[in-house]
């Protein structure tokens, strides 16, 4: 039967082989990128998850680590207070010395420098949680 075809015929039967593989072929890859396309929708909402999680992970830090420098510089506040209390009563003696007053002054002025600075940090955080 093969030898009675024709060239022309053999070619049109080659030509339809060939559609039908390619066909098959290209219905295969469509498949596959269905698949992948699938695959990755799954993989892109896991990263979207893990990354609100880490996202929210983030923010409890950053909340705690901005609660524990409140209370440092509070603390830290207080004994700059303690410590200009006292050498300002050490100066306020009469038998106080240059050094005496010259601390109880630095003292203070340290002490103001940090209140300032630490008026300036509760404003900017008050203007971050407004907003």
């Amino acid at each position: 039967m093969l030898a009675s075809i024709d060239s022309a015929s053999a070619i049109v039967i080659t030509n339809i082989i060939v559609g039908g593989v390619l066909t098959g072929l290209g219905l295969y890859f469509a498949y596959k990128q269905r698949e992948s396309d699938k695959k990755l929708a799954i993989a892109t909402a896991e990263q979207r998850q893990t990354s609100a999680e880490q996202r929210e992970t983030s923010k409890h830090i950053n909340e705690a680590v901005q609660e524990t420098r409140v209370r440092f510089n509070s603390q830290f506040g207080l004994q700059m207070r303690v410590a200009m209390d006292a050498l300002e009563r050490l100066a306020a003696k009469p038998d106080a010395t240059e050094d005496d007053k010259r601390s109880a002054r630095e003292a203070r002025r340290l002490y103001e420098e940090h209140m300032a600075g630490q008026a300036a940090v509760d404003r900017e955080r008050e203007m971050r949680q407004r907003t």
